[in-house]
């Protein structure tokens, strides 16, 4: 399949799309286990279709682009974790596309070849969450889009309008996915250890990033929430603690093949030297993406497997090396093979549970799971106080408290005459069908609204608070 692909065809994109529907086509037949992070942001895209404003109505730090287009595509398909996986498919290809166009137009390797592509698509599908249309799988469109004017810059194909439009890439990168904004800083980096760039093309590359950020801002100012977006979107994640959704264990697993094929590609690499000036900066490029990119885990909220897309272009950039590099044809095509087994070895294994493997590496966390609460709350408004989203897998969220980090600072001070009041308007505005509450904190609430608390009785099942018809 290897040498395939090795061919300068542009119809071998067509290829990589259809690779990507072979491959992921076991998981449309069969279905896939929906997992709690996308349950989440399909009941933000829910809320927002709804009427509601993001971080006003919605108490989350996911990106606020991205929580715009989880509100379109519920507009238009409603929640449907099928039209998720399917954009994200679409997506995957797209960017394929680009990053091939990006290496191919930019000489990057010896050979015209789409490999790169190929490279990419399979490192996509290294595991079942990848599948899921994640804010920073958005994100990652204008994140190759940038990477593409930086590696002209180098070879001296630029002038002043790439630098800006590197900028508004970049601030529509961290729009969709804040932790994005590390990528801008190694592409900073890069220009400024490769290029001969003038101060005044720096600061249109600043002006760029900040036009998008700015009109975000302004909207948000416009919708008296620019406090809320500060809170939850920025200051989020320098203050809250993360969710882990995988034990360490797992983690090696996952990484296991991309990153001894990215050792492989680095020996290779090392013992040739017929590449001229720009085409190693490249590398270097792709080698400050990789340092400063292992600093979103500490940028992030939550730790868990779609997290390592950030790092799939620069792994498929010297992975595709790797391969390039292999002079006997046979070789490769058997050492691609056993590339390829590996990566939907770990795939199918985890999605399908082979051998028990979801319950050995510890992954139960991120499946949605029935409860206790499953057939109480289906199909009615539901307010958990919790950090638990598997209950709203067969309901609707009520109020605007869904991320429970930044819910219970306030609702675990019911003391403060700010908190009821707030709580109260959002109980008035939206109330909910009933209200699981294993913390116990509404009693306290409850004291303070007599007439909220008059239209709710308490249901025989633990913790739970149900509204009288």
């Amino acid at each position: 399949m290897l040498s395939l692909f090795r061919i300068n065809d542009p119809y071998r994109i067509l290829g990589i799309l259809f690779l990507l529907l072979l491959i992921r086509l076991p998981y449309f037949i069969f279905g896939q286990d929906l997992t709690v992070i996308e349950l989440n942001w399909m009941l933000i895209g829910e809320k927002l279709a709804d009427g509601g404003v993001m971080y006003l109505d919605v108490w989350d730090d996911t990106a606020p682009l991205s929580a715009g287009f989880f509100w379109l595509i519920d507009l238009v398909f409603g929640r449907s974790p099928l039209a998720h996986h399917i954009i994200s498919l679409i997506l995957v290809w797209v960017q394929a596309a680009i990053f091939n166009n990006l290496l191919l137009s930019n000489k990057a390797y010896n050979e015209n070849t789409y490999v790169p592509a190929l490279v990419y698509a399979l490192l996509m599908n290294l595991f079942f969450d990848f599948y899921s249309l994640s804010p920073l799988l958005i994100s990652q469109t204008f994140i190759l889009l940038a990477i593409n004017n930086i590696f002209r810059r180098i070879d001296n194909k630029t002038h002043d309008q790439f630098f800006l439009n590197t900028g508004i890439f970049m601030g529509l990168a961290a729009l969709f996915y804040l932790p994005a904004i590390l990528v801008f800083l190694a592409l900073i980096l890069s220009l400024i250890l490769f290029t001969g760039s003038i101060l005044r093309r720096y600061m249109l590359l600043l002006y760029g990033f900040m036009l998008p950020v700015s009109l975000c801002w302004m909207y948000y100012f416009w919708q008296d929430a620019q406090m809320e977006f500060f809170v939850q979107y920025i200051r989020s994640v320098l203050v809250l603690q993360p969710t882990i959704y995988y034990s360490f264990g797992s983690f090696l697993v996952i990484v296991a093949v991309p990153m001894s094929f990215l050792l492989l590609s680095f020996y290779q690499l090392f013992r040739y030297s017929r590449y001229v000036n720009f085409q190693v900066r490249f590398q270097y490029v792709m080698v400050f993406m990789i340092a400063l990119c292992l600093f979103t885990f500490y940028f992030s909220k939550m730790f868990a497997p779609f997290q390592l897309i950030i790092f799939v272009p620069a792994f498929a950039f010297f992975i595709c090396h790797f391969f390039l590099l292999i002079r006997r044809h046979l070789l490769a095509e058997l050492i691609f093979l056993i590339f390829t087994l590996l990566i939907l070895g770990v795939n199918y294994g985890s999605a399908f549970n082979w051998e028990n493997l979801r319950e050995d590496l510890s992954f139960e966390r991120l499946i949605v799971q029935d409860g206790p609460y499953t057939e109480l709350v289906r199909g009615k408004k539901v307010l958990y106080l919790g950090p638990e989203k598997s209950v709203y897998r067969n309901s609707y969220h009520s109020t605007p408290f869904l991320d429970w980090d930044l819910s219970e600072r306030v609702l675990r001070k019911p003391d403060y005459y700010d908190n009821v009041t707030l709580v109260y308007r959002h109980l008035s505005k939206d109330l909910p069908e009933v209200i699981i509450d294993p913390e116990g904190l509404m009693d306290a609430y409850f004291q303070r609204m007599p007439g909220i608390a008059a239209r709710y009785h308490r249901s025989s099942a633990p913790n739970t608070w149900v509204l009288s018809n």
